[in-house]
């Protein structure tokens, strides 16, 4: 049995080796959410929308499938509250029982540009984080290839880079 400095000292150990497996996952679902506006942001959209709200309803059927509407909603709910800690505006969007977002043009129209994309970032970090805590990387990023098939993903749960599950 180890001694209590050996023990603190392997817990430390542990912890430190979470803390580095947490920022390179952070890394890559910031990379990832990037990459995801993108994709949807190239789709035809009003000058105000928020390609991450689009993003959001495209996953949606998906994950009610997985979680129905009301565990949808409850993620959703979550990311938002998480993300708005980061980025002010978007306390003021909320989410409807089936896990749309609500957000009028009207206070779209007094942000800016940048502000918008920074808080769909945001949004889509928190999701997709949550989203891998919850069912790990792996069938994360297959749920996304299935949404997006013309969206390359950059990784798996273990490790191995591949683009559309080649």
């Amino acid at each position: 049995m180890p001694s209590g400095t050996q023990s603190r000292r392997l817990f430390f150990l542990r912890a430190r080796e979470l803390v580095h497996k947490m920022d390179r996952f952070r890394h890559k679902s910031r990379e990832f959410a990037e990459r995801l506006i993108a994709c949807e942001a190239r789709a035809e959209m009003p000058e105000t929308a928020v390609p991450a709200f689009s993003a959001c309803a495209h996953l949606r059927p998906h994950m009610t499938v997985l979680m129905g509407h009301a565990g949808f909603a409850a993620l959703v709910g979550r990311a938002l509250s998480l993300a708005s800690e980061e980025v002010g505006w978007l306390a003021s969007v909320r989410v409807l029982a089936d896990g749309t977002l609500e957000f009028s043009a009207a206070q779209a129209v007094s942000l800016k540009p940048e502000e918008l994309a920074e808080g769909g970032g945001a949004l889509m970090i928190q999701l997709l984080g949550l989203l891998a805590e919850f069912i790990g990387e792996e069938l994360t990023a297959r749920l996304v290839e299935q949404t997006w098939p013309e969206l390359s993903v950059p990784y798996t749960g273990n490790g191995v880079e591949h683009e559309n599950g080649e």
